[in-house]
């Protein structure tokens, strides 16, 4: 399904799937080999501020799915508020089930989930690409401990 603007069209708002039980609103272009992008977990981020440049380049060679991950803008929040990496990753795998994606490449900004996907799940991941991975644990500087304030 590709992505159309119009003059009353917020372009960050996709498609809505059930992942996880969560009305997830994700991005879906293209079609061949499916490639997942999950995006990065700075405040007010979404899969279309990650991806939005990158969506259209990828479209013509493979079926691209750029999800919102639950706890971030326009995916519905989990009932409990719990944002874990453990829920992050069961609602990742969900979205990409909903489209019957089986076996998907992954691209990967910041703390997306996917390096955890690809240990865990190992079946459904192809390939995989890290892009500034923040799965590994790091001090926090104050430059970007005052980001969130």
């Amino acid at each position: 399904m590709a992505e159309t603007a119009s003059p009353n069209h917020n372009p960050e708002i996709g498609a809505g799937i059930d992942a996880s039980g969560l009305v997830t609103n994700y991005h879906d272009a293209g079609s061949g080999k499916p490639v997942v992008l999950p995006h990065g977990s700075a405040p007010a981020v979404t899969a279309w501020a990650n991806w939005r440049l990158t969506i259209p380049e990828l479209a013509p060679h493979h079926h691209v799915l750029a999800p919102d991950i639950t706890g971030f803008d326009y995916t519905d929040n989990t009932a409990d508020d719990r944002y874990d990496l453990a829920i992050r990753q069961d609602h990742l795998i969900t979205s990409f089930d909903a489209p019957d994606l089986v076996r998907i490449a992954a691209i990967d900004a910041s703390i997306g989930g996917a390096p955890a996907l690809a240990v865990n799940h190992p079946q459904r991941v192809e390939r995989l690409v890290l892009m500034g991975a923040a799965e590994l644990d790091f001090a926090l500087t104050p430059g970007l401990d005052a980001v969130g304030d």
